[in-house]
């Protein structure tokens, strides 16, 4: 049995056409008017609403470990939540374990997923100071499907110091791996507590300068200067300064392979959310920053320095949130996936910074070529993979953390009036959730291999 998607608005590569899409055996078969349906043929009446690709979260933290436990949501209930945003492809981690190769550290990390994800999912590695791995190793995840890898300049348990960075973007270089980057300057961040503890600045209000600005751009700035030196791709997370995202913008305008990333949040809010009596629910890493600094970040999804937006989904109980008594001890970290497209469309589309084809590249189509998914993912085209949103550009939503489908039962969003809202979510061609109504019961993701990476 087939699904016929009929009479809808089908954002390509090519622009916005009046078409129905015909998925057959997972697959995307044709796209042309007046498909004629078979008689064991779904068929949905898109009339009205745009068919887009399925969206690919590529920075989502499930199940994830921490100090204080295992985040909020694990793979069910995070893909589950991501599925009624739109989201069908996610991209988690993968930490390394002592005692164990790389290759069993992701075997027992897909372990948790299968069998419990609605959509389809990848990982990054994670390469930390404290695990001693073997850069061959990188061949046996390569060879499994991985096509990304994560280091982070800080955290004690995690940080890789920025004089081994060098072998790993030469290794990663060799194998046609993306080493992606969460960049904060660990010394600038230890220095920075020390003097805020003297001080006595431990108020949730002092929790963005507590993680200074400085930090990121200063570690994006050590690490550009290692790849272009190496002419190494690199690619940042969560970049949520100005003078970050301009320093990507410099290296690339030299002509090296330096991308990035930002969050709904950090292009929606900012650091004022700390002086709330809440303020403990906005605390995420890095923190979020200025008015000024959004501006620039709209600008650099716009034009290209930034190719996608993710959400760094890592959610929390809200009482576990609200537990934080000063800024030094927190738990760090919030849901998205759920919102992620419904506030880029709200915010980007409806006041006219981008268009739909732009958004669709950002939130689609680039994250699954930087990151080997293109064109099984990512695309509406023949022989891609039937990953389907059909979205309401006229639903209108007004956004409540206890109606979302995400175990943190709440949204930084609370209270936001969206325009534009998904109403069916398709992966391979069966249909996940509709109508805001889980129609498949049983999750239905399973990994999906990264392939060529397709630098944008």
């Amino acid at each position: 049995m087939g699904l016929v998607i009929k009479n809808g608005f089908v954002v390509t590569e090519n622009g916005i056409i009046t078409a129905d899409v015909l998925i057959d055996n997972e697959k995307i078969s044709k796209i042309d008017k007046n498909i004629k349906e078979n008689l064991n043929d779904e068929v949905i009446d898109a009339a009205g609403k745009y068919v887009i690709p399925g969206v690919i979260d590529a920075h989502v933290h499930y199940y994830m470990k921490t100090k204080s436990g295992r985040t909020a949501d694990n793979f069910e209930t995070g893909s589950l939540s991501a599925a009624f945003g739109g989201v069908t492809t996610i991209i988690d981690y993968v930490s390394p374990i002592i005692g164990k190769t790389l290759i069993e550290a992701l075997w027992e990390r897909e372990k948790e997923a299968q069998g419990h994800c609605y959509v389809d999912y990848n990982f990054h590695v994670e390469i930390t100071g404290k695990y001693d791995w073997n850069l061959d190793e990188l061949y046996n995840i390569k060879d499994y499907g991985i096509g990304s890898l994560k280091i982070y300049t800080t955290y004690e348990n995690s940080k890789l110091p920025y004089d081994k960075i060098p072998n790993l973007l030469k290794k990663a270089k060799e194998l046609d791996m993306l080493v992606t980057v969460h960049a904060e300057d660990d010394d600038i961040l230890r220095i920075t507590k020390d003097k805020f503890l003297k001080e006595g600045r431990t108020k949730i209000s002092d929790y963005a300068d507590s993680r200074p600005r400085e930090a990121e751009k200063v570690a994006i700035d050590k690490v550009i200067k290692i790849a272009e030196g190496l002419n190494a791709p690199v690619y940042f997370v969560h970049v949520s300064t100005a003078e970050g995202a301009k320093a990507i913008n410099k290296s690339k305008g030299n002509g090296y392979k330096v991308y990035g990333e930002t969050c709904p949040h950090y292009l929606l809010l900012t650091d004022e959310c700390y002086k709330n009596i809440d303020g403990q629910k906005y605390i995420m890493a890095p923190p979020l920053r200025k008015k000024e600094d959004q501006d620039v970040l709209w600008n650099s999804i716009l034009n290209g320095t930034l190719c996608c937006i993710t959400t760094d989904h890592c959610a929390f109980n809200i009482k576990d949130k609200l537990s934080a008594k000063d800024c030094f001890n927190i738990i760090p970290g919030i849901g998205g996936s759920e919102t992620l497209l419904s506030l880029i469309f709200t915010e980007g589309v409806n006041k006219g910074k981008m268009n739909l084809e732009k958004m669709v590249q950002l939130l689609c189509t680039n994250p699954a070529k930087i990151f080997g998914l293109y064109p099984k993912k990512g695309v509406i085209a023949p022989g891609s993979d039937g990953d389907i949103v059909i979205f309401d550009s006229e639903k209108e939503v007004v956004l409540k953390g206890k109606e979302l489908h995400s175990a943190s039962e709440y949204t930084v969003f609370e209270g936001y009036k969206l325009k534009g809202y998904p109403i069916a979510t398709i992966l391979r061609g069966k249909v996940i959730c509709k109508d805001n109504n889980l129609i498949d019961i049983k999750p239905y993701g399973k990994f999906v291999k990264a392939k060529e990476i397709n630098y944008i």
